[in-house]
């Protein structure tokens, strides 16, 4: 680890391309919780990577023209003469070459590249970063989503789903949001009621204890039907999917 003012800012800049990479995998991938070492491990890696995709082209510049060759192998025996003498050039290169690894990292964590390759040399025996909720609330057709919740304390509610939090991990707080026509029948009670008035509804899953799901055809308007243990049953209007 450099200890010099310098050194620590090369080290710094380095790093970006990784940090770049999770940011944009991210974007389109839930992650689960990692240890401290293995992003770390994550970031360096993919760093390192793409550091080195640009001190090749570097590389191969210094190789066909000949004052760039004489210039790099200056700085790298430690000649920082050109450098002195032509600070704004070096300090735009410098910045020019940071930039170029960075949006590489990038590049590599974004879902195009992901899917036309990458998801092949994370492809594992166990499924990574997903949960029971993502396999069943993300149909991979174009389909409604109609959910059924029965909480804790007996409370049923259904409605079409909006949107939830893909977390990866049992996390008691994720949400799922539900819209459309909503539907709620309270604990021990007989009767569902329509909530009047009521767009969204947003349930934690710290609260739910049974959830149903069916994928209907968007052309279809589901009318759930609770079950005696308060579950959710699709209108027979269409089939599911």
């Amino acid at each position: 680890m450099p200890t010099d003012l310098l050194g620590v800012a090369v080290y710094v800049f380095a790093l970006f391309p990784g940090v770049a990479f999770n940011f944009a995998r991210e974007g389109h991938r839930p992650s689960g919780k990692r240890s401290a070492i293995r992003e770390t491990a994550t970031v360096v890696f993919v760093s390192t990577v793409c550091n080195a995709v640009v001190a090749l082209v570097v590389a191969v510049a210094a190789t066909l023209i000949r004052p760039v060759g004489d210039i790099v192998l200056g700085i790298l025996g430690g000649n920082l003469t050109w450098v002195r003498e032509h600070l704004l050039a070096a300090v735009v290169v410098g910045i020019v070459l940071v930039a170029a690894a960075t949006l590489l990292g990038l590049l590599l964590g974004s879902k195009a590249i992901h899917e036309k390759g990458l998801k092949l040399i994370w492809k594992s025996e166990i499924t990574r970063d997903t949960s029971a909720w993502s396999e069943v609330l993300r149909p991979k057709e174009a389909l409604q989503v109609v959910v059924g919740l029965t909480l804790k304390d007996g409370t049923w509610a259904s409605g079409l789903l909006h949107s939830f939090d893909p977390n990866p991990d049992p996390e008691p707080h994720r949400a799922i949001i539900l819209t459309g026509t909503i539907h709620s029948r309270a604990p021990g009670a007989d009767q569902v009621h329509e909530l009047i008035g009521t767009d969204w509804v947003v349930i934690e899953a710290g609260d739910i204890e049974i959830m149903q799901v069916a994928h209907l055809r968007p052309e279809l308007e589901p009318e759930p039907e609770p079950s005696e243990s308060g579950s959710a049953q699709p209108s027979s209007k269409g089939p599911a999917s």
